[in-house]
């Protein structure tokens, strides 16, 4: 710092006065009298840009420059002074001045105190405007609470790397909930994500990740979370690059797409059952009229057969096959959409009587199929064919499910009970579920 000149001595020479106003903070000297009289014996001509005054104006009061102080912070800046003056310590002070044309402006001040032999301290130093500065640090704290309330609330993990990406610059919290890991260990081994990638897709993210250092990816993968369940993640990444092109870091964004996936899946499945369902009504349709023709033959052939005839016998078990394979392309074709079902009161027994013997063909010889019947049961309002059906599918997967020996016994009946429990609604499912509980125990 130059020496100071006392209050009675001309300025320097304007080349010396040039070089310090040119400097960005305002050099000055601060004195206080033994009787609180405040003044600047010496202010670089800059000051006019801190306070609008001329130095010329403050050499023997600063009060017009005091005066111009936020009153806000009049009394912090005058407490601050007279601690300095007391301990003889630096000042340092932030406070803003009400400049006659600027507005507020944010000074910022440091300055060395010394004692005089008159009893007096003068302080040497500088003041500077750090209005931008400190407006630039506000924007930059408000920009960061903005992106962090953006980070920290979405749903999808964001995250930062250098480009090698061995450093995690950040990582939103959303981490904890997609990967089922703490933040803070990532942070400690920023691969830790890479080694909970399921092992079938590692190698073909570990190549993704290499051509991510230069160019955007977008990839999918799944990965194994703590708790041993796998999750699918789409993760999509971008090279961030300074004013000279360089990449500086990458910044990515994973999602977790498990559930989209699985209603994918669900679609997918709906459409095959769509293709399943008119390939059945096609071949439903082309079935029932084969149908048609051999119950005409069996019924002419039946009428020439003596009652009784072990032929005849046998035709009327054909007969009878041949109405329930009528009801099964029935069921297909309402399965299809192409034939509504035509539910009507049924009486129990009469039906589990006459499906018993279709069911003692299906189930095997070695197989004893027991009837159960109760007088009492009742009837239901149920489409036959889907009755039977019903049976049928879940006799089959009862024998095919329970490893059947020679010794296997099969109950087949309706009690009253479970007669009352299908007069609710949603009868056929009720039905189902009734039926299921029968044969499996």
């Amino acid at each position: 710092m130059p020496p100071v000149e006392p209050a009675s001595a001309p300025l320097r020479a304007p080349s010396i006065e040039g070089a310090v106003r040119a400097t960005s903070p305002v050099l000055l000297t601060f004195r206080v009298e033994p009787d609180g009289r405040r003044s600047m014996p010496y202010a670089a001509q800059a000051i006019v840009d801190i306070y609008g005054l001329c130095p010329g104006l403050l050499r023997d009061d600063a009060t017009p420059a005091l005066e111009l102080i936020h009153p806000d912070d009049a009394a912090a800046v005058s407490a601050t002074i007279d601690e300095s003056a007391r301990s003889l310590t630096p000042w340092e002070c932030t406070f803003r001045v009400r400049h006659p044309t600027k507005g507020i402006l944010w000074i910022e001040g440091r300055s060395i105190p010394a004692k005089e032999p008159d009893g007096a301290v003068v302080w040497h130093g500088f003041i500077h405007d750090v209005t931008a500065r400190l407006q630039a640090e506000t924007a930059l704290r408000v920009s960061e609470m903005k992106f962090r309330e953006l980070a920290e609330n979405i749903e999808d993990v964001f995250w930062l790397t250098d480009p090698s990406k061995t450093k995690l610059e950040y990582i939103s919290p959303a981490y904890e909930r997609v990967w089922g890991r703490s933040c803070e260990s990532l942070y400690r081994d920023p691969m830790q994500w890479l080694e909970a990638i399921h092992p079938d897709d590692r190698a073909r993210i570990q190549a993704a990740a290499v051509a991510q250092a230069v160019n955007s990816y977008d990839v999918e993968y799944r990965i194994v979370v703590p708790d041993g369940s796998v999750k699918w993640v789409r993760d999509r990444a971008f090279p961030v690059h300074d004013e000279s092109g360089a990449i500086v870091r990458i910044a990515g964004l994973a999602q977790d797409v498990t559930e989209k996936r699985e209603l994918e899946e669900q679609l997918r499945l709906t459409q095959r059952m769509e293709s399943i369902g008119r390939l059945a009504g096609g071949v439903a349709h082309d079935f029932n009229n084969l149908l048609t023709v051999i119950s005409a033959c069996s019924e002419e052939v039946v009428a020439s057969l003596p009652p009784g005839s072990p032929q005849h016998e046998a035709l009327c078990e054909v007969r009878v096959a041949v109405d329930r394979a009528a009801g099964l392309t029935r069921d297909l074709l309402a399965f299809s959409r192409r034939e509504v079902l035509t539910p009507q009161a049924l009486e129990l027994n009469v039906v589990v009587t006459d499906t018993q013997r279709m069911l003692r063909r299906i189930l095997g010889e070695n197989i004893d199929l027991v009837t159960s019947l109760d007088p009492g049961a009742g009837w239901v309002f149920v489409d036959p064919g889907h009755w039977s059906s019903v049976v049928l599918n879940l006799a089959v997967n009862a024998r095919d499910a329970t490893g059947y020996t020679d010794d296997e016994v099969v109950r087949y009946g309706v009690s009253r009970e479970e007669v009352s429990l299908l007069r609710k609604p949603f009868t056929i499912q009720a039905l189902v579920d009734k039926v299921r509980e029968v044969l499996a125990g």
